[in-house]
């Protein structure tokens, strides 16, 4: 655990206690330097690495040890901007304070997925870069890492057509007619993706207008590109008409 709080580390330290058969902690660190040398001398196989530290950022410290090919979990007290530029990268993160429910979320990912192998050590560093310039600009991102089952993937926002709920879990329609099933709710997504592009429609629907050919208000559907359509509810209908008008060149 890296992290400049004590209190900050009592706390995580508390919570890991429910993994003590998956988990040991090998070491705590309170800034860059002293994150670096831990990192050194105890090897560990997964960080729980706080952003801001009193002498750098938890970016720094990633960057000062490039053959780290560990697993990584953020810390963050960040405001919504930079909680957006993680989840665009699929880089599991708990936000302080750090509640039980989203850290066995986060362990339960680590065993399933990681960034042991090489490819998903190169995905991860660049979305690490993608977050760090996301930070800087606090521009919403062109890409998106979507974590499913399956693995993860790295996908042009561009390409995604539209996105339907399905329980805890989203489905993820591309313009090649392809589905992803994501293992994040739809909110996640309505808070990461642009916008000026994409609509909530519906409670169960989020669609990009650039895949746009039609609205048909009086029987409440969208009709996409692909032929597909999709429900708008009669609660949205007219803030979606009143969105595409704005966007009408």
């Amino acid at each position: 655990m890296i992290d400049d709080q004590p209190e900050n580390r009592d706390h995580l330290r508390s919570q890991l206690l429910a993994h003590v058969d998956r988990i040991e902690i090998v070491g705590e660190a309170g800034s860059v330097n002293a994150g670096i040398a831990l990192i050194g001398y105890a090897q560990p196989d997964l960080l729980f690495l706080d952003v801001e530290l009193s002498d750098g950022t938890g970016f720094d410290l990633l960057d000062a040890v490039p053959a780290y090919t560990g697993r990584v979990v953020f810390v963050t007290a960040f405001e919504k901007y930079a909680v957006r530029a993680f989840r665009s990268n699929a880089i599991d993160y708990l936000l302080k304070p750090v509640g039980q429910d989203d850290l066995e979320q986060a362990v339960a990912r680590i065993f399933v997925h990681g960034f042991s192998d090489e490819a998903n050590r190169q995905l991860y560093r660049r979305a690490l870069q993608n977050a760090a310039a996301l930070r800087e600009s606090q521009q919403p991102p062109q890409q998106i890492v979507i974590s499913s089952l399956q693995g993860m993937e790295m996908i042009d926002a561009s390409k995604i057509t539209f996105i339907e709920a399905d329980n805890t879990y989203s489905n993820v329609y591309l313009s090649n007619g392809s589905k992803i099933t994501a293992s994040r709710p739809l909110l996640e997504f309505e808070e990461i993706l642009d916008d000026a592009r994409f609509f909530r429609v519906h409670r169960s629907y989020l669609i990009n207008v650039n895949h746009l050919k039609r609205f048909v208000s009086r029987d409440a559907y969208a009709e996409l590109v692909s032929g597909q359509t999709v429900p708008v509810s009669r609660r949205k209908s007219a803030a979606f008409s009143s969105f595409l008008k704005g966007s009408a060149c």
